[in-house]
């Protein structure tokens, strides 16, 4: 369990320093992230990567926060929160994340749930 709250860790710490070279570090190559914004699914670390390098074009995390990290099995629920600006307005949101590993806790998916609360 501890190992993956690390992880956990690790790839929020890649959004906040866009390191996408260390979150690619820590998911399976066929690994999936749901984006809370639609319907959008993609699938695959390159995907994701360009996932990544589209937010950056816009955004600009300023700040996040855990406020619980739950866990079940291969599955934790991750329920977090951040403050970042896009386009010049500054957004907050509340989200829960459901993160699914491997048996070699790499991570094979990632779910978010968004709560959106404008500053």
């Amino acid at each position: 369990m501890k190992e993956r709250e690390e992880i956990i860790h690790k790839i929020f710490e890649a959004w906040v320093i866009k390191d996408i070279a260390l979150a690619e570090g820590i998911l399976n190559e066929s690994a999936i992230y749901k984006d809370h914004f639609g319907d959008e699914v993609y699938k695959g670390r390159e995907s994701i990567a360009e996932r990544f390098k589209e937010f950056y074009k816009n955004h600009d995390l300023m700040e996040h926060g855990f406020e619980q990290i739950m866990h079940q099995d291969a599955k934790m629920v991750v329920d977090w929160s951040c403050t970042y600006s896009c386009h010049g307005n500054v957004i907050s949101r509340h989200k829960m994340s459901v993160v699914e590993f491997d048996e070699n806790n790499k991570i094979l998916s990632i779910k978010e749930y968004v709560s959106i609360a404008n500053k």
